[in-house]
């Protein structure tokens, strides 16, 4: 339940590091780093909050991030080969704050988890 709790609760920080103009982006990066370091993406919850967090820090060219927003995709996933109406509302979500990033999406080569908050 601590995972579910945590995830959510950096699903809500993004909305408010984007509404308050990237003012909490080195806590956002900071909590998806230490995320992926010690848990696993279907580490007690079967929804994919956040995912679009880590999506995002894949495509500025972080690997493990990506692999972990397909991690929790899969998880919301395994049980019935479709997300049940909760997941699938944080789906739409996530759309919608993968859309609203625009240019904050880089390509190329990026930082790697321990690298972002130097």
């Amino acid at each position: 339940m601590f995972t579910e709790i945590e995830l959510s609760a950096l699903h809500a920080l993004w909305w408010l590091n984007l509404r308050d103009g990237a003012r909490y982006r080195q806590l956002v990066e900071g909590l998806a780093v230490w995320h992926m370091e010690h848990l696993q993406p279907d580490n007690a919850t079967g929804h994919p909050w956040a995912i679009h967090v880590f999506a995002l820090l894949g495509l500025r060219g972080c690997p493990e991030a990506m692999l972990h927003a397909e991690g929790l995709l899969h998880a919301a996933l395994v049980a019935t080969g479709e997300p049940d109406l909760l997941s699938a509302l944080i789906l739409l979500d996530a759309a919608r704050a993968l859309a609203s990033a625009g240019n904050d999406i880089s390509s190329g080569s990026g930082p790697t988890p321990r690298t972002w908050l130097r």
